[in-house]
């Protein structure tokens, strides 16, 4: 099984933009958080970016995340489906929404490293249209803050990869590179109060 890497050259840029996982949807048991996110929660709002020329945004309605964090933050899991034909482009773009592909597509960790202070490297398997790969995600936190009131604290993530279409099936299109960087953006809602 072939594991995406960078190809440098032309290069697309696709950005997701999870909803907040707040405590409401979080269940905790022995130190390990386990947050459950679906649209309920909000839209995954999108961005593309082909080679600075070709820009579109939107949202995806139907979508289903899963993430167990133990409290020292090594060995998180994390699971995420997005239905793509649920995505809706900004009305500018509904041309490209329409050549858009209509499937699922599911990615689930299959193992989690630490790679320094705040980073991961996350291993899993990515499922687009029924084609399986191995994608190694580097995910960092990008920033803390907490509420003074409530005493939880709101972490934000980046999860970072590169792609490759051919991998998957996919010739190079003129929308379309032979390699997209994907970087995901995410906020978890923390308690950290004293216990007791």
């Amino acid at each position: 099984m072939s594991e995406t890497t960078a190809i440098p050259g032309l290069t697309c840029r696709l950005t997701l933009d999870l909803p907040m996982a707040g405590l409401s949807r979080a269940k905790g048991r022995r130190g390990v958080a386990h947050y459950d996110l679906g649209p309920r929660d909000g839209m995954i709002g999108f961005a593309f970016d082909h080679l600075g020329m070709v820009r579109a945004s939107g949202k995806v309605g139907r979508f289903a995340a899963q993430a167990v964090v133990p409290s020292g933050g090594g060995g998180a899991m994390i699971e995420l489906e997005l239905d793509t034909a649920s995505v809706a482009f900004s009305a500018q773009h509904e041309l490209l929404g329409r050549r858009a592909l209509r499937g699922m597509l599911r990615f689930r960790t299959t193992a989690c490293e630490l790679a320094g202070p705040d980073r991961w490297n996350v291993r899993g398997l990515l499922e687009v249209l029924g084609v399986t790969r191995l994608l190694t995600l580097s995910v960092a936190v990008t920033g803390r803050q907490t509420d003074p009131i409530t005493q939880t604290q709101v972490v934000a993530f980046v999860a970072t990869a590169t792609l490759q279409p051919s991998l998957f099936g996919w010739a190079a299109t003129s929308l379309l590179t032979h390699a997209v960087e994907v970087k995901v953006h995410a906020q978890v809602e923390c308690d950290v109060s004293p216990p007791g």
